[in-house]
């Protein structure tokens, strides 16, 4: 409506939106180069902003990946007040649920990084079943280490230990192989 009342005067002091939508009201052809201008500015905002999101996104991805490697790692250690004193049964059950729990984040990660290109799907899906299985040969060996220098005779199966850990680590992410929300290719 106001393009319709407006003098030429007011025209130019349209802001730039405006300014593109004036110059098929306004057959004046010093307007030809404004939306001209207007049109590569607005072209150039769009492509930075693309920029910007795909920055951010991959600046997310890496800062995602490390919390997550160093929460595996620092709640492994966490772990070994629960092998000293749980036996048996019971042991497993917490192995469980916290291979499930880190199963899970791990599954989450991979589906809310999907956008930042398959490269880096890929690179997740061996780097942290990889490190998660080496925060377990640590903590099998500091167990060890803790049996040799207390003398406390623990009594566990390191490679059940690992082997339960990894399955149901993994078992998230295989149901998802599974029902085809995640695509393998190399």
């Amino acid at each position: 409506m106001i393009f319709l009342t407006s003098t030429k005067k007011d025209v130019e002091k349209l802001n730039f939106s405006y300014l593109a939508c004036a110059r098929f009201i306004y057959p004046f052809p010093q307007y030809e180069s404004m939306a001209h201008t207007v049109k590569g500015f607005l072209k150039e905002i769009r492509n930075t902003t693309k920029q910007v999101k795909s920055n951010t996104s991959e600046f997310m991805y890496h800062i995602s990946l490390l919390l997550l490697l160093m929460t595996h790692f620092v709640a492994i250690f966490l772990l070994l007040p629960v092998f000293l004193f749980l036996k048996g049964m019971e042991l497993y059950i917490v192995l469980v649920l916290f291979s499930v729990f880190m199963g899970i984040i791990f599954n989450y990660l991979l589906h809310e990084f999907h956008h930042v290109g398959e490269k880096h799907h890929v690179i997740i899906s061996i780097l942290v079943p990889t490190m998660a299985l080496f925060d377990m040969v640590l903590l099998i060996r500091a167990l060890d280490k803790l049996d040799v220098l207390f003398n406390l005779h623990l009594n566990y199966n390191p490679v059940a230990i690992v082997l339960v850990f990894v399955v149901v680590f993994l078992a998230p992410y295989a149901v998802d192989l599974a029902l085809g929300k995640h695509v393998i290719s190399f």
